[in-house]
């Protein structure tokens, strides 16, 4: 792909601060949300044993390797969207980008990567991508 490990500068066009969506942390209620609906298999077998065959609790239970993998997932999302929040400039006011912190977009926003590489450089240059991204984060 296009990201090397040189850094990139876009122009800042918009006057305010370019904000990525801040995420939270999941809950637990959340994250088992987020599972059955992510999971068509794992909300079937929900629906068929919870309340009549076992308890919400012990089906939880059972599942709980699942769980805590959604949840170090979400941590590491969280820590990528620290990360992107501390974007750095140059002295034109230019956002730089590192690979690092490309792959942090990519890993918050896989869409974003599929994009990318749909119209990095066959639509668009790397620098109009970028430049629309963080126009459509602001």
């Amino acid at each position: 792909t296009s990201t090397t490990n040189k850094k990139r500068s876009i122009d800042s066009t918009d006057e305010s601060e370019i904000s990525l969506q801040k995420r939270k942390k999941k809950t637990e209620a959340e994250l088992r949300s987020y599972l059955l609906a992510k999971d068509p298999d794992l909300a079937s077998a929900y629906i068929a044993l919870v309340p009549n065959v076992i308890s919400d609790k012990d089906f939880w239970e059972s599942r709980k390797p699942i769980l805590e993998r959604e949840a170090k997932l979400d941590s590491q999302k969280q820590a990528h969207s620290a990360e992107l929040s501390q974007f750095q400039r140059n002295k034109q006011n230019k956002i730089l980008l590192s690979t690092s912190y490309i792959r942090s977009i990519f890993l918050l926003y896989p869409i974003v990567e599929v994009k990318f590489k749909e119209l990095v450089p066959v639509k668009c240059t790397e620098k109009e991508f970028w430049s629309q991204f963080f126009k459509t984060q602001s």
